[in-house]
């Protein structure tokens, strides 16, 4: 009996207290992906602000709102998304299903705008469709993306390409990701 004890307090002891350890760094590093998405949107509110106020692009056009106003939407309430802003997701998917004509109406003008936008504004807009697909790929769980895109040695349009067609992700999810895919696309050429 008391080999019994010391052996489960031997083992069982550090095992537990490893894997509250682990625990601890795995919400860390959930905190860092959510930091690092939460970054990548600033990066593009504030790149597109600039142009906004040197007068390069209007502020009444699709790229504005999109990349600054909807942006900003997202900054200010990130912490009412969750972690790695899953709830956003969910959100936008009860708008689109409300809305859905008018985002494609929306979606095919901020297009036309991307491709007769200047270079800057389209790596800003890069930079906004990689930023969307790492909070995409959180939303659903895949918290390895840039391990996994480094591994793979793929692109943020070939992850896009994969989303767009899962038949796992929700018709809502899939065209979002081909939203970002058409715009980033645009941007591209």
């Amino acid at each position: 009996m008391t080999t019994t004890i010391i052996l489960v307090s031997w083992i069982g002891v550090p095992a537990i207290l490893i894997l509250l350890n682990v625990r601890k760094v795995w919400n860390l590093y959930i905190r860092l992906l959510h930091d690092r998405i939460l970054y990548g949107f600033c990066q593009v509110r504030d790149a597109i602000a600039v142009k906004a106020a040197n007068g390069e692009i209007s502020e009444d056009g699709a790229i504005f709102r999109t990349l600054y106003t909807n942006n900003a939407m997202v900054i200010h309430h990130h912490a009412e998304f969750g972690r790695c802003l899953v709830k956003f997701f969910k959100t936008v998917h009860e708008e689109e299903e409300m809305a859905n004509e008018a985002a494609n109406e929306f979606s095919d003008q901020l297009i036309k705008e991307m491709e007769l936008a200047d270079e800057e504004t389209k790596q800003i807009a890069m930079k906004y469709t990689h930023t969307l697909t790492m909070a995409l790929f959180m939303a659903e769980g895949a918290v390895f993306l840039d391990r996994i895109k480094r591994i793979l040695k793929t692109t943020d349009e070939a992850i896009l390409r994969f989303l767009s067609s899962s038949p796992m992700l929700s018709r809502a999810k899939r065209e979002t990701a081909n939203r970002c895919l058409k715009l980033m696309r645009a941007a591209m050429y």
